[in-house]
């Protein structure tokens, strides 16, 4: 049975449990007639026209933007100091240097109406020859993998003499062997594409050479994403395979001991063969925010399937722990808490790395239960409260949304705490627009196409958030001269624009020659990783719009990869410098570039009624999940501190 016979048959289980009335889908059906029409009107007015009504159209919103920015956004000068702080006062918001901004390179295309949507499809249909060109995309890859790095954990895709044949290669996570890792990423992919042959051999693989027993640390919070969802999601798609299971069930008892800690704060590091949590001993012994609070969505599934309450119960126990904390931070979450006392440390307080993924499952939490529990809805409304208040802000220039970071700083005169504001975002950071459009809609049918008239207050500022960031990540890709955007940018200061002749609102921090003549290496933050977060948002942005806009910004990102990261003789490649024509690579073919930017890709030009939002919640690692009502308890209740 394909994908598509699997969605139809659980849209009509569905159906017939009475989650969409008959008024609801006829609703739909009239939303998708209406835009629809929407947009063949709108392909028929005169270019020059079209650009001048987006033009006031963005005006509006970008005045009214600034008014809420005003309104919401963080000021140089006194704030509330969050207790875990200390007790040394107020402290002062200042403005953090990150160092030496660079230009563009001659040629560089910054025309912010690289922008503009171009028509395409009608809304929320197939767009076939996109398709079959991810398709391929993903074949390029897979099949490159198979030949040279079957069963490693990591391939590395560029030719080598001292590979055989002279082609690509692969390693595993630990010296002690690997646990097939990248096979266990991309298992579900196999199944949305249909490629048969290619499901039996990873499946034969499974069955007869697979094991977990290897003697040696791995990364507890990238096993539960990738093996553990990757297993838990094929079981979902393939229609219940027993093996998934069965690993699955294997998996998750290895990782349970990762929790047994004094907070149940868990531990980072698991050796998967004695069961051994190891601490972080390199940040000193803290977990991080997205350790702990990104294991939830796995571990409930786990549980619903298994009707064992153990796997829930322990990671909610984590949840819990910083729930009763975060709702007198009202600055926002640092990234370090202490697995020994469950408390946070001090740390930057940010949404990139080792933040990120705690606000995507608070909210998927929530729409996981089948809206049931409330409660992650509440956690996510005070988040995302606290986001806009703190972590948002706008170019002095084109009026660009942007997420900065707030990096805590001794006060050797008074011995309190500064909190610098750096204009700082990483790439990682796109998941957040869609998220946050999610978050309005829910993924209901009856609420897409999104009509943003209906909108109450509260959420047509979220989704004006949503949209402007968006747009934002986007113009990062086609500003940059390969049109693929950097690990990380940093954003104008109204101060520094006015002594630079950049057009772009943002740059890429470069390193400094050692001496005259000499070109330093290109610093980590001007690779590009083939990360996904982009295009998760665009796919989420799409899915509750059908503006083909997103899928025309989708199209342009894929074909910069296709430009400049495939290798010919098989994978695609990490590009070192994204302003730099032509490209150097890192022998590098991330396993998220398969289970997330490619699947989302492919979902951004497949039809609607290919895995409905609200039928299914998308782990971090973008594995496929079901929706729900679960059956397990909840084990660890938090106080009633987050009504807002």
């Amino acid at each position: 049975m394909s994908l598509r016979q699997r969605t139809n048959a659980t849209s009509a289980r569905s159906k017939e449990a009475d989650h969409d009335t008959s008024e609801q889908i006829d609703a739909h059906n009239a939303a998708i007639r209406a835009r629809n029409a929407h947009y063949r009107k709108r392909a028929q007015t005169p270019l020059k026209q079209r650009l001048k009504d987006d033009a006031a159209r963005n005006l509006a919103i970008l005045a009214g933007l600034a008014v809420v920015c005003l309104f919401i956004g963080i000021r140089a000068g006194e704030v509330h100091l969050p207790a875990w702080l200390g007790s040394h006062g107020a402290a002062k918001v200042v403005k953090l240097q990150p160092g030496d901004a660079s230009h563009p390179r001659k040629g560089a295309k910054t025309s912010l109406f690289n922008l503009q949507p171009v028509e395409a499809t009608p809304a929320f249909s197939e767009d076939t020859e996109r398709l079959s060109a991810v398709t391929n995309a993903f074949k390029h890859s897979y099949s490159a993998y198979e030949r040279d790095a079957w069963a490693c954990d990591n391939y590395h895709p560029l030719p080598s003499k001292s590979n055989v044949g002279g082609l690509g290669g692969g390693s595993n996570l630990t010296s002690s062997g690997g646990i097939g890792y990248f096979i266990l990423d991309t298992l579900d992919f196999l199944y949305m594409l249909d490629l048969k042959p290619e499901i039996e051999r990873a499946k034969t693989w499974l069955r007869d050479l697979h094991t977990f027993d290897v003697d040696d640390r791995f990364h507890a919070f990238e096993v539960t994403i990738r093996c553990l969802g990757g297993l838990l999601s094929a079981y979902h798609l393939s229609g219940g395979e027993a093996i998934y299971l069965e690993k699955a069930k294997e998996l998750g008892d290895r990782l349970l001991p990762v929790f047994d800690t004094p907070s149940g704060i868990p531990a980072s590091f698991i050796n998967l063969k004695t069961g051994q949590a190891i601490y972080d001993f390199d940040n000193y012994n803290m977990s991080s925010l997205a350790e702990a609070g990104t294991l939830q969505l796995e571990f409930r599934y786990l549980s619903e399937l298994t009707e064992d309450p153990i796997y829930w119960e322990k990671a909610e126990r984590a949840t819990s722990q910083i729930a009763k904390q975060a709702a007198d931070m009202d600055m926002g979450l640092p990234f370090y808490l202490d697995p020994n006392t469950g408390e946070f440390r001090i740390s930057d307080i940010r949404l990139g790395s080792r933040s990120d993924s705690y606000y995507e499952y608070l909210l998927k939490l929530y729409l996981q239960s089948d809206r049931t529990d409330e409660r992650y809805r509440k956690y996510w409304d005070h988040s995302l409260e606290v986001i806009a208040k703190t972590l948002i802000n706008i170019t002095p220039r084109h009026k660009l949304l942007y997420t900065q970071e707030l990096i805590p700083q001794r006060d050797l005169k008074s011995g309190g705490i500064n909190l610098a504001t750096s204009p700082k975002q990483d790439h990682l950071v796109a998941f957040l627009p869609g998220l946050i459009m999610l978050g309005v809609t829910e993924g209901q049918p009856d609420a897409i196409p999104a009509d943003t008239g209906s909108f109450d207050e509260k959420q047509e500022v979220s989704w004006q958030i949503g949209t402007n960031l968006l747009q934002t990540f986007a113009t990062t890709y086609f500003q940059s001269r390969t049109g693929l955007s950097p690990e990380i940018a940093f954003f104008y200061t109204k101060e520094e624009i006015e002594q630079k002749k950049d057009r772009r609102d943002w740059y890429i921090a470069k390193r400094q020659p050692a001496r005259p003549g000499f070109t330093p290496d290109p610093p980590g933050d001007a690779k590009n990783m083939l990360r996904p977060e982009t295009v998760e948002s665009l796919f989420l942005a799409y899915r509750q719009t059908g503006d083909p806009k997103y899928r025309e910004w989708g199209w342009k990102i894929f074909e910069a990869f296709e430009r400049h990261a495939k290798i010919k003789t098989g994978g695609y490649a990490t590009v070192r410098d994204v302003d730099e024509l032509p490209v150097q690579h890192e022998n590098r073919m991330e396993t998220f570039w398969l289970s997330e930017t490619l699947k989302y890709l492919y979902l951004l030009f497949a039809d609607a009624s290919v895995l409905p939002l609200n039928e299914n919640v998308f782990n971090t690692e973008a594995h496929v999940l079901p929706v729900f009502t679960p059956k397990v308890t909840n084990f660890h209740e938090v106080d009633d501190a987050f009504v807002l």
